[in-house]
């Protein structure tokens, strides 16, 4: 607590430097600060937010050690903005967490679109509360097709979250699930609700397998491995038949925590996938380091690359399968949307693929007749 308050003390003294003689600086608790100044002009507000945030480049000196910190700014106007003290710090607050979200040292305006995507990130957390808790959340499965028998070798379940006001993409309700913590339940409700519905597939029997898609916050957790075996021991799924797919960005940042995850996972029997290899900044040294069965290379890769100008792009597809293979890891195409792409992929070796020309997302109804009629 003592370092603590030294660096509140030093953090205010630095401000003070930046303030005009009419400027209000307070602490208002914790580690956050009020400045109250009369500048109106947004501009102003600008040069005064530069100026703060330039208080924090050099580090502070504590008991001799250098210490550095970020700042994050929210700023707003009165009486545009708030047309009173609750009203102001509520909004700036919302400003503040959005500059958070840009990174470290950033300042962002209260703005009315703003205050839009505040309360839609809202109501789409509390439509995932309520779908988690009343179980009105969906999967959805897309077909995995082995391109030497162009029969179904597995299938991926993809979360969908209906709501009375219709569907929320996911594309804009997992991130909410990431950042309120939802995660860690919607991950475990799709695991087993996955797992059971698989079962009941008509060619369960003949191996087919299944993918699931986890988060960082699915692996951090210090349960992650006894809940995966709850679920596993739950439905009776066998984990060889489990393929459970990681995110290129999140091997990269997280690979000397996750290693040792993942490697638990394979001991168990479990298959690991890294997927939309080729989106991050991963270079072919984690496809070396890290414990995995499978790679998917990302549809931005394929999605053009059957034209004539997409050289570069089959050039590297054709790269990342040949040093795959030398690795012993299977791969998987996704976004594959037309014969030609197709027939690319054949002529380079690729094991599996995935996308809208053989299946878009189906429902478990749909699934099952797919299975029936087509294989």
């Amino acid at each position: 607590h003592m370092i603590g308050d030294l660096l509140l003390s030093e953090v205010a003294s630095r401000l003070h430097y930046v303030l005009g003689e009419k400027d209000v600086l307070a602490r208002l608790g914790g580690d956050e600060f009020v400045l109250l100044t009369k500048n109106h002009r947004q501009d102003d507000m600008s040069q005064l937010a530069t100026s703060v945030l330039s208080c924090f480049q050099a580090p502070f000196m504590l008991e001799g050690h250098e210490v550095y910190i970020s700042a994050s700014l929210g700023l707003c106007s009165y009486p545009q903005d708030g047309q009173d003290v609750e009203t102001l710090l509520k909004n700036s607050d919302l400003a503040m967490y959005s500059a958070k979200e840009q990174g470290r040292n950033a300042a962002c305006f209260f703005t009315d679109e703003l205050r839009a995507k505040i309360n839609r990130r809202m109501k789409v957390e509390f439509a995932l509360q309520k779908a988690i808790r009343d179980e009105e959340l969906d999967v959805a499965l897309q077909p995995i097709i082995d391109l030497k028998t162009k029969r179904y070798s597995g299938i991926e379940a993809l979360v969908r979250c209906m709501t009375e006001d219709g569907p929320i993409s996911p594309s804009e309700f997992i991130p909410v699930a990431e950042e309120s913590g939802l995660i860690i339940k919607l991950g475990d409700w799709v695991l087993e609700k996955s797992c059971r519905l698989f079962k009941t597939l008509p060619n369960y029997q003949e191996g087919l397998k299944l993918s699931v898609n986890l988060s960082i916050q699915q692996l951090m957790q210090k349960r992650f491995i006894l809940s995966v075996r709850s679920i596993l021991k739950r439905t009776g799924f066998p984990p060889n038949r489990l393929i459970l797919e990681i995110t290129e960005s999140i091997a990269v940042r997280h690979f000397d925590y996750i290693i040792a995850t993942l490697q638990e996972l394979r001991n168990m029997g479990v298959l690991i996938a890294l997927d939309d290899f080729g989106t991050g900044y991963s270079s072919l040294y984690y496809l070396k380091q890290l414990p995995l069965d499978i790679v998917k290379i990302d549809r931005n890769f394929i999605r053009e690359f059957h034209y004539d100008h997409a050289q570069p792009e089959r050039t590297i597809v054709k790269s990342v399968i040949e040093i795959a293979h030398s690795l012993n890891l299977a791969v998987v195409a996704e976004g594959v949307e037309t014969v030609e792409q197709e027939s690319l992929l054949q002529s380079m070796s690729c094991d599996y693929v995935q996308g809208f020309y053989y299946a878009k997302p189906l429902s478990v109804g749909e699934l099952k007749e797919k299975l029936i009629t087509d294989f």
